[in-house]
């Protein structure tokens, strides 16, 4: 058959077509399996206190580098629609809309408490803070709401400043405040018991920013998110630990899992999973702080630094009764959390065939890695491999030890998909996880990888393991 220039043309624009309608289609499809680790969003609405006091600041601080907080408070607004400056109209709703938040702080309330607001319109207090939540449920991300009390306020020459009273607001304000957690099924954050005392304010109203009033309401508001969500404590070395700053994988982990977690980094530099090693773990303040932490899900990433000869040369053969102990010893945290055991990552000689650091990469593969499965078959105990999936990554470990901050968030996406395919049912003594919401916020998609079904990133490097799914888990 005869094609004519033309008509090779028209073909070539159909074939292009069709090739670009295919890889639309993959793309799409990859874009529903890959997910990016983004900051948790947090919106802080609020008045003048959440405006100038510093104390997002403060919440910042708490909440860590998986989160990043936009403070959206506006001096002297109400929570009424008809108060004399209604956060409605003259807030920043269409800055808080622009920026979707995963969670939203409402602190608003006291200047309800001036006489001119609340005598009038007391009424319509409830139905307009329900307005409010009602709202920013209309959001794409569909927030965690948290309302907030508002704080006390203190009489200055027998008058209180700016006529907001704290009668009104402990008497009346913060009861609907109250009746609206309970209708909500929302938890509110009491920001104005932890104030309750001498008079730290600058004026009545405001805190002192050199007394401790803006650290106090973000920590309020900070529990009353962190004891509602579940709480996951990362046990590890320097591979784990805060030196990697917002890099971190516990961090980026936290990001992947989304706002229904909050992740404590509790990695130790240097430290052994052996008593007897030559830094152990339950000797360094970390190991308290997990129990303080009071987690309902533990991952224990430790035995690289085991594998230095004067630690496996003189105790390999207490490592798995250590191990026990470690499980035994965290199980009587109460509520009893669900632990999962890591194997640690691969560990390579340098360039003149030494083991930096001393960390036998042979001692984890063939000793250390199988006794951590050996010890999670006898307690019933799920096994994450983060060793096989992990070593297409070996150019991302410049010392042979420590991932750089590309191999970091790998890692954390190794743990993340390990740790969604295990069903919450096949934890032993475990606790269970909050029920996810309808409110949750859908994972941040990557449409920019069409090919990570493939294996291969959009770049054309190895993938992990499981890129195309979840990597196999061991009993």
């Amino acid at each position: 058959m005869f094609f004519s220039r033309r008509d090779s043309v028209s073909i070539r624009r159909i074939h292009g077509r069709i090739a670009m309608a295919a890889m639309t289609v993959l793309s799409v499809a990859c874009g529903l399996m890959a997910q990016t680790a983004v900051p948790i969003r947090w919106s802080t609405i609020g008045a003048s206190i959440t405006a100038g006091s510093g104390y997002p600041a403060k919440l910042q601080g708490l909440l860590g580098p998986a989160y990043k907080v936009e403070n959206e408070g506006v001096s002297s607004c109400t929570m009424l629609k008809k108060g004399d400056v209604p956060y409605w109209t003259s807030g920043r709703l269409k800055e808080t809309f622009a920026f979707k938040p995963d969670i939203v702080s409402v602190d608003l309330g006291g200047n309800d408490a001036k006489p001119l607001n609340w005598d009038a319109h007391k009424n319509e207090f409830i139905p307009d803070f329900k307005a409010m939540i009602d709202t920013l449920a209309t959001l794409s991300t569909k927030p965690r709401t948290i309302p907030c009390t508002p704080q006390p306020s203190w009489l200055r020459n027998g008058q209180y400043t700016f006529g907001i009273s704290d009668i009104t607001i402990k008497n009346e304000i913060i009861p609907k405040i109250k009746q609206i957690s309970l209708d909500t099924k929302l938890p509110y954050a009491d920001t104005y018991t932890p104030l309750v005392g001498p008079d730290i304010t600058s004026d009545g109203v405001h805190p002192d920013p050199s007394k401790p009033g803006a650290d106090s309401i973000a920590a309020g508001i900070f529990r009353a998110y962190r004891d509602n969500v579940t709480r996951v404590a990362c046990i590890g070395n320097s591979i784990t630990d805060a030196s990697h700053g917002p890099g971190a994988y516990p961090i980026k982990f936290n990001q992947l899992l989304g706002r229904e977690y909050f992740v404590l980094n509790a990695g130790a530099s240097g430290t052994t999973l052996l008593r007897k090693g030559d830094s152990p773990y339950i000797n360094n303040n970390w190991f308290k702080e997990v129990f303080k932490f009071k987690p309902g899900i533990i991952t224990i990433k430790l035995g690289t630094n085991d594998s230095k000869p004067q630690n496996w040369g003189t105790h390999k053969d207490e490592f798995v009764p250590d191990l026990r102990w470690l499980i035994d010893t965290l199980s009587t945290i109460s509520p009893k959390p669900r632990i999962y055991l890591c194997t640690p990552i691969p560990a390579y000689k340098d360039a003149s065939g030494n083991d930096p650091y001393g960390i036998s990469g042979d001692i984890i593969k063939n000793e250390i890695i199988p006794k951590v499965k050996q010890v999670a078959q006898e307690k019933g105990l799920t096994v994450f491999d983060l060793y096989t999936p992990f070593l297409p990554y070996k150019s991302t470990q410049a010392d042979g030890v420590h991932p750089n901050d590309v191999g970091l968030d790998t890692l954390a996406h190794i743990l993340y998909r390990a740790f969604k395919a295990v069903p919450t049912s096949l934890a032993q003594g475990a606790v269970p996880e909050r029920a996810e919401s309808k409110s949750l916020r859908p994972h941040s998609m990557n449409p920019s990888n069409p090919l990570a079904p493939l294996g291969v990133d959009a770049s054309g490097r190895i993938l992990d393991a499981g890129a195309a799914g979840a990597p196999e888990l061991k009993p």
